[in-house]
């Protein structure tokens, strides 16, 4: 409801909450219309005192003892049969007295307005002489106020409000089960005491949350929470919100330090209103920090990942932010990928694999990232992905170049038909026969996939004579692996485990049976300019 306007005294009547006040309402409603000023203040009494019954009830359910102890008065005095009236009259006296100091329901000022009510009921109900041939009548106007008044101050609300309320409210929020969506929570507050709340408790728990976000270190599943309680808050009170941040805002940006920056830029992205009210001042140091977050030092990467993944979100940090992505390392890609599957961080990381120089890129991106990457790629970089395999050297001579392929074959967003192309060169360049990636279940499944699919012409063996202690340099890249057994000076044949590095272009074996023996040899290698490869061949022959 707004509080200043003019109401149409039927929607009072819906706003009360307990059934039983509701139809003495309509009572003082009807009465009102009729010219009956005096009998629609005395309903209206009636209602408030049946309303703080029916609150009363409720309260007992929470376990409160002081609402257990009115409510067996009442019924004491209820079941007492009329015998003891003066208790009956002081229980009614101190009705509004009780709702205000034992349970919070009504502040100074309502309090004072219900008593004005309490007050003109008493004139109206026994006989009041203005003077000897004039009895009390009240205005229209009055018996309006007090129906107005009655049901904002009272009937609408729920039975608990003051810092129980509040207290309520801050344990809901703190609860492992509070709902993580602004819509969930709202249903949630719907039922609870923010329900029709007064001003000043929403304006509480805005601030409260507020500053909880901006200034307290809270765990990620606490902060949904809070985040999901502010938003709901502003479903349900939007324009008093706006108020709120507009006037106390700025005051508690003041406060934020550069450790808490993080934590600020995240609430101006989830918190929509806040940014047209965080002051130029502060937005202007929000900017600076987005533009200066530090990509290099390992240990601040992920906080600054963090700053600029809120960034991205606000409209006017979000090119700054877009700017900066190109320095992110694999592994601050990595997480802003967990964060979410934003186009902007797909394309990074499309961009990282065709061009990174270093396997351990490589590796951050295919532990997950990519995963999350192939559902949401487009069939363009689907198709520059797969071509990377066969077009970066990088990727053709990554370690786990199996698994990567493996994990582009079997995408869920775009089949492997999408890009025949570089599949067909997939299977030219590492399909071949006696390869050391040579797999024959992969080769089959490409020629299912393939009709058009034909073996290559590969060319001819390649095999240098073995020179001890000398070093050769490699033949031609992309040529088979030597299968026969090699020709070498010893006309013996012996067969020992042999260890293989590769080192630029030059191939050095050694015999790890015999550490004395090394031998040099140009090997026949498809996978030549790798920097670094090392595997025990067994059982070679020479």
């Amino acid at each position: 409801m707004k509080i200043n306007s003019l109401y149409d005294l039927d929607e009072l009547v819906l706003a009360c909450r307990d059934k039983q006040a509701k139809e003495y309402i309509r009572e003082a409603v009807a009465c009102y219309k009729s010219g009956a000023f005096r009998a629609c203040i005395v309903a209206t009494w009636i209602a408030v005192v049946f309303d703080y019954i029916h609150k009363l009830g409720q309260l007992d359910l929470t376990g409160d003892k002081e609402a257990r102890k009115q409510l067996e008065l009442f019924e004491s005095l209820r079941n007492s049969g009329g015998s003891d009236i003066a208790q009956a009259l002081k229980f009614e006296r101190e009705v509004l007295e009780t709702a205000a100091n034992k349970f919070e329901l009504l502040t100074p000022l309502e309090l004072a307005d219900l008593a004005r009510l309490q007050e003109d009921r008493n004139r109206c109900a026994h006989p009041s002489m203005q003077s000897l041939d004039e009895p009390y009548e009240p205005t229209p106007e009055l018996a309006r106020t007090h129906l107005r008044h009655a049901v904002e101050i009272l009937l609408q609300r729920e039975p608990v409000q003051g810092k129980a309320a509040l207290d309520r409210i801050w344990a809901d929020i703190r609860s492992d089960y509070f709902p993580d969506t602004p819509e969930k929570a709202r249903d949630h507050f719907a039922k609870g005491p923010l329900n029709r709340a007064k001003p000043s408790m929403i304006r509480d728990v805005i601030l409260g949350l507020t500053k909880s976000l901006l200034l307290e270190q809270r765990n990620e599943e606490e902060r949904n929470r809070q985040f999901a309680a502010l938003g709901a808050v502003i479903l349900m009170y939007h324009d008093l919100c706006e108020n709120v941040l507009r006037q106390d805002l700025p005051d508690i940006l003041v406060r934020v330090t550069d450790a808490d920056l993080p934590r600020s830029i995240e609430y101006l992205w989830k918190v929509q209103p806040s940014w047209s009210f965080a002051g130029n001042a502060f937005k202007s140091r929000v900017q600076f920090a987005v533009e200066k977050a530090d990509l290099d030092d390992a240990d601040k990467e992920l906080t600054s990942v963090g700053i600029l993944h809120a960034a991205m979100h606000l409209p006017k940090l979000k090119s700054t932010a877009e700017a900066r992505l190109s320095k992110v390392s694999s592994r601050g890609l990595r997480q802003l990928l967990r964060l979410e599957s934003h186009p902007a961080y797909i394309e990074a990381a499309v961009q990282m694999v065709e061009t990174t120089p270093r396997w351990t890129d490589l590796a951050n991106l295919r532990s997950g990232a990519l995963r999350i990457a192939l559902q949401a790629v487009s069939v363009e970089q689907y198709r520059r992905l797969v071509n990377a395999l066969t077009e970066s050297n990088t990727v053709r001579t990554y370690g786990g170049w199996s698994i990567l392929m493996d994990q582009l074959w079997h995408s869920q967003t775009w089949a492997p038909t999408e890009a025949a192309d570089g599949w067909k060169a997939v299977y030219k360049i590492f399909c071949k026969p006696n390869s050391k990636l040579s797999g024959q279940t992969m080769r089959k499944t490409l020629q299912d996939t393939f009709a058009d699919l034909k073996e290559p012409d590969w060319p001819e063996e390649v095999a240098a004579p073995l020179g001890r202690g000398k070093s050769v340099t490699a033949p031609a890249a992309n040529a088979p692996l030597a299968n026969e057994p090699l020709a070498t000076p010893p006309d013996a044949i012996l067969t020992v485990p042999m260890t293989f590095v590769v080192s630029e272009s030059r191939v050095q074996v050694t015999s790890l049976s015999d550490p004395k023996s090394t031998i040099c040899a140009a090997f026949a290698l498809s996978r030549i300019g790798e920097k670094s490869l090392s595997a025990t061949v067994s059982g070679v022959a020479w």
